[in-house]
């Protein structure tokens, strides 16, 4: 069990009324490039930011004096602190070893999508956290976007009838930000996390196309055809050509 595994409550005393409310989260963010900037910012809002840790002396300076939090340059010293949750916003090629560190550490985690850069190094991640009865979580924040909630329910509910096929398209310009990874990685991932969770099932069986025309290292575009171990087939297209965004989800359901 995690020295984190209790939930943290304050007692407030009210005249003859003891009161107990939640305590605000200590939370600490590892890596402040533009997606742990995020996490900052919206931590700020809803928790108690303890500090945050980035080799990056100029980048972590600026956030940290942007919400007076404390700044490390090396996130085991963050570590050390009493914390209650980790976000790990680094890079994808450090997620392993920094998810690792905070595992060890007995601490909470979120861990930005995807969750490693290799099937091997997300197995010992989630392998690690089992072991240590760490919570870890994965940031596929589209699970909790309220439109796919609402097609969740629905689905669950039958009011569509059978779910035949999934489809979810989403595509953009290059993103600046990403340097490590291909567009199935940065966005991908999202779209099959939703499908997958949508229908219900397993992945059976997986046929994709991708290729690079723009990107130095890394495939940006690609077609993803899916079949689940229910039969739903599923099919997701990804790319960094596209001079605007666009997301779309669609099903095709049979009512007998």
């Amino acid at each position: 069990m995690s020295r984190h595994a209790n939930h943290r409550r304050a007692f407030i005393s009210r005249g003859r009324f003891a009161v107990s409310v939640a305590a605000l989260m200590r939370v600490g963010v590892i890596g402040v490039g533009s997606m742990g900037q995020n996490h900052v910012r919206v931590y700020s809002e809803i928790a108690d930011v303890v500090g945050i840790a980035d080799p990056d002396v100029k980048a972590g300076g600026v956030v940290s004096n942007r919400f007076n939090v404390s700044y490390y340059t090396d996130s085991t010293h963050l570590l050390k602190e009493e914390l209650d949750a980790v976000s790990v916003c680094v890079p994808t090629e450090h997620h392993a070893k920094v998810a690792l560190d905070v595992i060890r550490a007995g601490i909470p985690l979120l861990v930005e999508k995807p969750l490693a850069a290799t099937v091997e190094e997300a197995k010992r991640i989630v392998d690690a956290a089992k072991k240590a009865g760490v919570t870890l979580a994965v940031g596929h924040i589209e699970r909790h976007n309220p439109a796919i909630a609402a097609v969740k329910r629905h689905v669950q509910e039958g009011q569509y009838g059978d779910l035949v096929t999934a489809a979810a398209r989403r595509v953009s310009s290059f993103p600046g930000r990403v340097r490590d990874i291909g567009v199935v990685m940065d966005l991908g991932v999202h779209e099959i996390d939703v499908l997958r969770y949508l229908v219900g099932a397993p992945v059976e069986s997986v046929f994709a196309l991708g290729g690079r025309k723009l990107h130095g290292n890394f495939e940006d575009h690609a077609n993803v055809l899916l079949r689940f171990h229910n039969g739903v087939h599923g099919f997701v297209e990804v790319n960094w050509l596209t001079p605007m965004k666009v997301r779309k989800l669609a099903l095709t359901c049979l009512k007998n």
